[in-house]
């Protein structure tokens, strides 16, 4: 199994794609020798500044001056791979899973995470008296809750404030395709955050981020309903028209972004 620190990296690189070599899943290990360089001097590096430097260096190395290009965008892969160092380094510091990125974890620890973000998501539920039962229909009694929460919270609240409340019903939202038996594969990704987000992928390819769902639902509203996300990838039941009509408003937040 390959270093999930290591993943977390490469997706920084792919993501930005300094050279333009990075088409997509087919060549995800474009860089890989250019991220086992960061790797090595990473431990070394004093602060972002000098990491950009290095990073740079390295690129001219494996390509030349000429191919490289704009110095700053080395200065943004620095920036991503700075915070994921920075906030890897403070995990040390805190017993608590949920303080950790993912890319962090063991996989005994993401199991301990998710069980630990869903008993969360199960209390809060409570609060509402929404029946949280794993079946379909309580997709609806979350999208309820976060209405609830959306209306009476959210204008007051942090980003990150948010993000702890739609967390465990991310994790909630997953463990409800487990015990519906729907076809696919858990993951940590690291495309949009470095650090890891809870990922699911479907036997038909779509990959999504139930916990970026709920933080868009309990943030935006009900244009981003989860109810209308779970029938779209999950039941695949929506009607030609309503998909139609509702595709401009929310397929692009589908994903996290």
């Amino acid at each position: 199994m390959m270093d999930p620190i290591f993943t977390a990296v490469r997706s920084v690189i792919n993501r930005i794609d300094p050279i333009g070599i990075f088409y997509g899943h087919q060549n995800l290990d474009e860089y890989d020798a250019e991220v086992g360089q960061i790797l090595l001097v990473l431990s070394r590096t004093k602060n972002q500044e000098e990491l950009s430097q290095k990073i740079l260096e390295i690129f001219v190395k494996s390509f030349d001056e000429k191919t490289v290009g704009d110095k700053n965008v080395y200065e943004r892969i620095a920036k991503d791979i700075w915070q994921l160092k920075t906030m890897i380094d403070a995990s040390k510091d805190f017993p608590d899973l949920k303080h950790k990125p993912l890319v962090a974890l063991s996989s005994s620890e993401v199991v301990l995470l998710k069980k630990e973000l869903v008993a969360q998501a199960l209390e809060m539920g409570k609060e509402y008296s929404a029946r949280l039962d794993f079946s379909p229909e309580s997709i609806k009694e979350i999208d309820r809750v976060l209405e609830d929460i959306h209306q009476n919270y959210a204008p007051k609240a942090t980003e990150d404030e948010l993000f702890a409340i739609a967390r465990p019903f991310g994790c909630y939202i997953l463990e409800v395709f487990v015990q519906q038996k729907i076809e696919g594969k858990f993951s940590i990704e690291t495309f949009f955050n470095p650090a890891g987000d809870f990922a699911f992928t479907f036997k038909d390819g779509n990959t999504v981020f139930p916990a970026g769902w709920c933080f868009k639902r309990v943030a935006d509203g009900d244009n981003d309903n989860l109810w209308m996300k779970y029938r779209y990838f999950v039941l695949h039941d929506l009607p030609t028209t309503t998909a139609a009509t509702t595709q401009k408003s929310w397929w692009k937040r589908l994903f996290r972004s």
